[in-house]
């Protein structure tokens, strides 16, 4: 078995880093003589969201090494790896159907505040995760002219203040 000692250590999640920022600068130059070829389907101005990524290789190599110290780069990556895969979805869609899937901007951050719950179980995450998501649902809802959603939701929301209201106060 073989020892490695704390520099070892520290310069290997480094030159990690390097491969996958070398990968990156491949993954360009394709992309760009794809273009050149013809294949715009694989050019920059579609894959460009995947450079969001980037940050979240050395924020999830963080994350793996000290899971409890590093709790809160979840959020980070959660949002920019949702928001990845959102923009990409835009690119293949020409952005047509922006004016109807805005809400998913509110959807990242309510995300990632649902997996900080579950890392940690501190419910103070539920709160905006809640806030986020249910203004989401509402937002689709409207947009959709879905009154059923958008009533139900309302109603949902109306109660749990109610019953927030009547727990607190037993506490009390």
């Amino acid at each position: 078995m073989q020892v490695i000692n704390r520099e070892e250590q520290k310069e290997k999640p480094e030159g990690i880093f390097k491969i996958f920022l070398a990968a990156a600068f491949i993954i360009v130059g394709c992309s760009l003589l794809l273009s050149a070829l013809g294949l715009h389907f694989l050019g920059i101005s579609y894959i460009w969201p995947l450079f969001m990524l980037i940050p979240v290789i050395p924020m999830g190599m963080a994350f793996v090494r000290e899971p409890k110290k590093a709790v809160g780069v979840m959020i980070p990556i959660v949002i920019l790896t949702y928001y990845a895969a959102f923009f990409i979805v835009c690119n293949y869609t020409d952005w047509r159907f922006i004016n109807f899937i805005w809400p998913n901007f509110l959807l990242g951050p309510g995300i990632a505040f649902v997996v900080m719950f579950y890392l940690t179980r501190k419910s103070e995450f539920l709160i905006p995760a809640g806030i986020l998501i249910l203004l989401a649902i509402i937002f689709f809802g409207t947009l959709f002219d879905s009154h059923l959603l958008s009533g139900v939701s309302f109603i949902v929301v109306g109660l749990l203040l109610i019953f927030s209201f009547f727990v607190k106060s037993k506490k009390e």
